[in-house]
């Protein structure tokens, strides 16, 4: 048998570390030693980037917030600053000859902290600028980088983007980075890049949200419900893009408890994020909401469709239960017919090593696709047709073998 111990600390010290272990007794257990922290502290080592030996340059040090900042110098490659007061803290570290490092850190209550640091020298200035799926810029991504110096990892620094989704570091041209961004909401990114060029983008997708689907060539969208399971509430949002501005209009309604939710633009020619909040869930009365989505492009004709999702569900989409599409254009849906259709033939030949077995499956898929109001009727008899020569035709050839 395993078992757990936690020590509780005195008061002035840490209770996030050093304190706590596992043991499962046996004839070799013996005396377990606890190191205790001092609280409220956070210790700085710094090495140098290149040889990742002790950084013993003087370096002077800036540790703010909004609310305080801590100033100092050490030459010595290390500094143990206690007491800090909790909070989101951005460091500055500058040494005569190096660069200007940046990282961020968040402190706790009764918590002790540290930091690996390294200065690193030379390079040129590179600018990311982290934008979201709809090519707005985001601020506060928080872009972090790091590489290798022999099996050691080398946390050059972190930068926040500003205002306009920027943010700049001083990276060599002939080393390859690990880059990261993140922020709260969004995936995290992470990639690899050399430096050879001066400006980069990121780009960061929605976390917990449906992926884009492409209705025409320059026309995507993407919807999503969040219904968490302990609120009386649902947010809806419809996010659509135009990269070449050939929206005329889209929109989003609802009726659920006999109030409608409604949002529509007329004036976003590239797109953007429409949304509404449902409220006064009754999930025992009324369990799912179906919303009704429209876009228009400019000189095409409206496409309409619905989605029902269950209220009080999961946030990443998987509430969805059931989409209506028939008001989209007839070849989109031709389209999406035609793929049915010819998987379900590949299939049948995979099965059987026959067109007998590939038609019969065909068949079959024209009969979903009508079902589904994919296929209309004309269409669908015509492929009926084509298919029956093919079976017709095999079942001949293998009378003949």
């Amino acid at each position: 048998m395993t078992y757990e111990f936690h020590l509780l600390p005195p008061d002035g010290y840490a209770d996030n570390i050093g304190v706590g272990f596992n043991i499962t007794p046996n004839s070799s257990s013996s005396a377990q030693n606890f190191t205790l922290y001092p609280a409220q502290t956070l210790e700085l080592f710094l090495f140098d980037g290149e040889t990742t030996a002790e950084f013993l340059n003087l370096t002077q040090i800036s540790v703010s917030s909004d609310l305080i900042s801590y100033d100092f110098n050490t030459s010595n490659g290390t500094y143990y600053l206690n007491p800090i007061i909790p909070g989101n803290y951005t460091l500055q570290f500058d040494s005569a000859g190096y660069n200007t490092i940046y990282r961020y850190i968040t402190i706790g209550e009764d918590e002790y902290n540290s930091m690996d640091v390294y200065m690193t020298q030379g390079g040129n200035l590179v600018t990311f600028t982290v934008i979201d799926n709809l090519g707005n810029n985001v601020d506060g991504a928080i872009i972090g980088v790091r590489y290798f110096v022999n099996g050691t990892e080398v946390f050059v620094g972190q930068r926040q983007t500003d205002l306009s989704g920027s943010a700049q570091m001083v990276l060599n041209g002939n080393l390859t980075y690990t880059i990261t961004a993140n922020k709260d909401g969004f995936d995290t990114f992470s990639g690899t890049l050399t430096p050879f060029q001066s400006s980069y983008i990121i780009n960061l997708e929605s976390d917990n949200l449906n992926r884009f689907t492409s209705v025409f060539n320059d026309i995507s969208y993407r919807t999503n419900l969040n219904s968490p399971s302990n609120e009386s509430w649902a947010f809806a949002t419809f996010d659509v893009v135009s990269a070449s501005g050939s929206l005329r209009s889209f929109s989003m309604s609802t009726t659920y408890n006999s109030i409608t939710y409604s949002q529509s633009t007329l004036s976003d020619p590239n797109g953007g994020t429409l949304s509404f909040n449902i409220t006064n869930l009754n999930v025992t009365a009324q369990p799912t909401v179906t919303i009704y989505y429209s876009l228009r492009q400019v000189g095409g004709d409206l496409i309409s469709w619905n989605e029902t999702y269950l209220l009080q569900g999961t946030f990443d989409g998987n509430n969805l239960i059931s989409v209506d599409i028939t008001g989209f254009p007839t070849g989109f849906k031709a389209v999406l017919a035609a793929i049915i259709i010819v998987l379900m033939v590949i299939f049948g030949l995979g099965i059987s090593g026959r067109m007998v077995g590939g038609s019969v499956a065909g068949l079959l898929g024209v009969g979903v696709t009508v079902a589904i109001n994919l296929l209309t009727l004309i269409p669908g008899l015509l492929t009926i047709g084509v298919l029956i020569i093919l079976l017709l035709t095999d079942m001949r050839t293998g009378e003949n073998r």
